[in-house]
């Protein structure tokens, strides 16, 4: 941030204070205590929400920058505030990103894109090139790993890759995986193009939606690059030292049911774009089927996978560099991170005590009974555990109607343990992780991304409103 762009800001700071200030003349500087100054010394949550105000402001929104709640939470004064200013990452830009351009009439700007063959919108997506001939930020493999895009380019993200699955073809693992199981490890990266009609939360539309508007808004998978170990832990630890320590973070996905390699390459790219993982976004496929059929398979296959998990978790905390690995498991996944976790801790009671950052366990297809027996591992390992259910998880349902035993992603009866941050979501869609509920899934994606950055605890989370059950138990809500 240039002076200039500083200097203005704490000046617009300053009057903005000034104007809540509780005693009219008082003369505030930027090291004054503003919160107590304006009378919010004792009401966090009024304090807070200041944020969207203050995002608000001239000088803020012209610098480019923004904060969240939980940075107004660890301040009191303007300088502070300044400080914690930063650039506005994809999650924020989003929403913006898709309005139409100020002085365009909405029809006018529906009828250009109309206009445009399917041909002319076609990207180039190595060399960074949109075909309307405008210079776009370069984007070569390595830019492609390391920058934030602008929100109206298109993008050539990275995401580094575990399996035990068979590859297609043994001669060439550009051909893919397939859906049966080997007894190693395979290691790689994939590259997936990511269109500038991207939408938060989506992988891309329907192709009925896609003829109706002429833009194809789908992630592609480009290319499969297999590697030996050695040299696979040696590119992620080299590619994150070139990093800000902040920004050394790794977050490892694990898929559910009903996913195949090139569908989890792709859903593994979209949920470290949406969450502007500026680290290592790796995923482990486990062999699933890929078939809505082959329930019965992977639930036989993930239980089979758990030591390959394990394993590759293990890895990533001790070989890749970063300063956290985070983990995000969803659907059937749940049970192979369950337990190789419970591995994980074990190992790390007789040896070194292995580190985890957040864990995100979403829609959890796992026995209700099985998870309370085994999740107190995530708490001898982790920082911080959190459990998304809903009791509008169509898949989850038809699982405890299978299994009739309760799930632990699904209400009721909500699942509480201790040491788990328990998120009820009500109506909203978690698509970006595979079960749909009801309309938007950009809350939790927002909710998710201030836990991998911030470790803000529930109730310091903008978003969430406390719940208790009728024994008085916590949990949180998000959602209408």
């Amino acid at each position: 941030m240039a002076p200039s762009e500083l200097s203005a800001i704490v000046r617009e700071l300053i009057r903005f204070f000034s104007a809540r200030s509780r005693t009219r003349g008082q003369v505030i500087s930027n090291r004054s205590n503003v919160r107590q100054v304006c009378g919010f010394s004792d009401k966090l949550t009024a304090w807070m929400r200041l944020t969207k105000e203050i995002n608000a402001l001239p000088s803020v929104r012209k610098a480019g920058l923004y904060l969240t709640p939980a940075d107004m939470a660890d301040v009191i004064t303007v300088a502070q505030i300044a400080r914690k200013l930063r650039k506005r990452s994809v999650v924020v830009l989003k929403k913006a990103a898709q309005k139409p351009a100020s002085g365009r009439r909405r029809g006018v700007r529906r009828k250009s894109k109309r206009r445009k063959s399917k041909a002319s919108s076609t990207v180039t997506a190595q060399k960074g090139v949109r075909s309307s001939g405008r210079k776009t930020v370069a984007r070569s493999r390595q830019n492609a790993k390391e920058a934030p895009r602008n929100a109206n380019d298109d993008a050539d993200y990275t995401v580094w890759f575990g399996t035990n699955r068979k590859p297609s073809d043994s001669e060439s693992l550009q051909l893919g995986f397939s859906k049966s199981r080997d007894t190693k490890i395979h290691y790689g990266y994939c590259r997936v193009f990511i269109p500038k009609s991207h939408k938060i939360g989506s992988t891309g539309s329907s192709w009925w939606q896609r003829l109706r508007s002429g833009i194809d808004d789908r992630l592609k998978l480009i290319e499969i690059k297999g590697m030996v170990a050695d040299d696979y832990w040696s590119a992620i630890s080299s590619r994150l030292a070139k990093l800000e320590i902040s920004e050394r973070d790794a977050v490892i996905f694990v898929h559910g049911y009903n996913v195949s390699f090139e569908n989890a390459a792709v859903r593994a790219a979209q949920i470290g774009f949406d969450l502007s993982v500026k680290g290592a976004m790796a995923f482990f496929s486990w062999p699933s089927q890929g078939a809505f059929k082959g329930y019965s398979a992977d639930e036989a296959t993930i239980e089979a996978s758990e030591s390959f998990i394990a394993e590759f978790i293990e890895d990533f905390v001790r070989r890749s560099g970063a300063e956290k690995v985070h983990i995000i498991a969803h659907s059937m996944g749940n049970r192979g991170v369950l337990r190789a976790i419970d591995r994980i801790a074990n190992k790390a009671q007789r040896h070194t005590g292995v580190l985890i950052g957040q864990v995100i366990l979403a829609a959890a297809d796992v026995d209700a009974d099985t998870f309370r027996d085994l999740c107190g591992a995530y708490g001898r390992v982790s920082r911080r555990t959190t459990l998304y259910v809903s009791s509008r998880d169509l898949a989850i349902e038809a699982s405890r109607w299978l299994h009739d035993f309760a799930r632990a992603g699904l209400l009721p009866p909500i699942m509480i343990v201790p040491g788990i941050d328990t998120i009820n979501v009500r109506n909203v869609d978690l698509t970006t992780l595979g079960h749909g509920y009801v309309a938007d899934a950009r809350g939790v994606l927002e909710d998710m991304h201030e836990l991998l950055v911030h470790d803000a605890p529930p109730d310091r989370r903008f978003a969430l409103r406390q719940g208790e059950t009728d024994a008085g138990e916590r949990y949180w809500i998000i959602g209408r």
